[in-house]
């Protein structure tokens, strides 16, 4: 696996394998892994280590996570969008100042809508600092209700479930898979 993943990947589902569990980005666009005679998609592999009698074993899940990568891109591609358009406004709005200041000197009812203006602008400015607090508590108290319970039920399964089912090899793939994804509503409820 080290021959197909780049350092960085490889790296990381080492420490899952010896965490015995994680969700890890495998790098594969970096890589020289090839799948059906086309690079690799971006994967993203799902770890975990069971027991079973005396020897463990390795269970690593990989799937596409182009979608992501492609909408992480699309992001920066915004941000960056917006940033040059904010770099413009700005240009902008600093060439006006300048045209207003010159403005003001010549007239004194210029200098009261300068005034106004920037008055304007700090109340949209507190009213955007508000409503970005508002929607930041709104999703993170039912996020970490979610995260909360879903770490409850992991322990209620390990500790009630999970020895009830240890003989029954289909109840035990079913727990592991249950787990999984309960891991995985922790894990992106806690990056959320």
């Amino acid at each position: 696996v080290d021959s197909l993943l780049t350092p960085k990947g490889a790296s990381r589902l080492r420490r899952a394998l010896v965490k015995g569990r994680g969700l890890v980005p495998l790098d594969t666009e970096a890589s020289r892994m090839v799948i059906d005679g086309r690079p690799a998609p971006p994967l993203e592999a799902n770890v975990r280590v069971v027991n079973f009698g005396e020897r463990k074993y390795a269970i690593v899940a990989c799937r596409d996570v182009t979608a992501q990568a492609e909408a992480r891109r699309e992001v920066e591609k915004a941000k960056a969008e917006l940033e040059r358009r904010v770099q413009e406004r700005t240009q902008e709005l600093t060439a006006a100042n300048v045209l207003l200041q010159e403005a003001v000197r010549e007239h004194k009812d210029a200098e009261q809508r300068f005034r106004a203006a920037r008055d304007l602008a700090e109340e949209a400015s507190r009213a955007k600092t508000e409503f970005l607090s508002v929607v930041s508590h709104e999703l993170r108290t039912p996020l970490t209700a979610v995260r909360g319970f879903a770490q409850i039920i992991v322990k209620q399964l390990g500790r009630n479930v999970a020895p009830l089912v240890q003989k029954n090899q289909a109840a035990v793939r079913s727990l592991d898979q249950i787990l999984d994804n309960l891991d995985i509503i922790i894990l992106e409820s806690h990056r959320l």
